[in-house]
């Protein structure tokens, strides 16, 4: 047991390596902060570095994703993702986490991709499932507002609460339909309008009238730093 023991303590420790790699100084990140990092529970975190659990594809995938960071077994170091030559630091997780997004481009992209990625996903539910799908988007968008406390978002996720309206046939009495009614259709916060008068109609899908919200946002951001 003890040998087993002593193997477990001597063989490098994917956790522990990069906990010291992303040090602010002389200090190494604690495991709390590690945690938040990685979006991975602390509790996961202390299992790692006690190996008690073992880094999984799943938090490779994770890590890799949120800092740019992928792990070497064979040589058991922690890279630039796709780029083994080139071994992560502190420097290249700050470079990642905050150059990436100098340029609004890259947002545009990354932003596309994710928008590209849902409608596909709408597109090929079930009709059964259809329901489900968007309760859980929908709420899942709020709750990750509220988790990471982006307070500036408040005023447009507001915007977009629903009530579900039923209507009847006036020959029948029957319901005739009952969906979700959005109460601010033609708030130009969230959709561009186009028309005049009945015919004023929203250009759903059209999401290039923020642009320019995003070249703002970057250029801030770089003359901040």
């Amino acid at each position: 047991m003890e040998a087993i023991e002593e193997r477990k303590m001597t063989k490098p420790n994917p956790i522990r390596i990069l906990r010291g790699l992303l040090q602010s100084g002389e200090d190494p990140l604690t495991q709390a902060q590690l945690s938040k990092l990685l979006d991975i529970p602390v509790d996961s975190i202390r299992n790692f570095e006690n190996s008690r659990r073992a880094l999984t594809e799943v938090y490779l995938r994770k890590i890799r994703a949120i800092i740019g960071a992928q792990w070497d077994p064979s040589r058991a170091l922690w890279h630039l993702a796709y780029s083994p030559e080139i071994p992560f630091t502190a420097e290249l997780y700050r470079a990642f986490t905050t150059r990436h997004l100098d340029h609004w481009r890259r947002r545009l992209i990354e932003i596309h991709m994710l928008v590209r990625m849902l409608i596909e996903l709408f597109i090929q539910v079930e009709r059964e499932d259809y329901h489900r799908l968007f309760y859980r988007v929908f709420h899942f968008l709020d709750d990750l507002r509220q988790e990471l406390r982006i307070s500036g978002a408040r005023r447009i996720f507001e915007k977009t609460r629903f009530t579900i309206d039923g209507g009847h046939s006036s020959q029948s009495g029957e319901l005739a339909f009952i969906s979700r009614n959005f109460l601010h259709l033609t708030d130009e916060e969230l959709v561009s309008m186009s028309g005049k008068g009945k015919q004023r109609q929203g250009d759903w899908l059209n999401l290039s009238f923020l642009i320019p919200q995003l070249e703002d946002t970057s250029a801030e951001e770089t003359s901040d730093a």
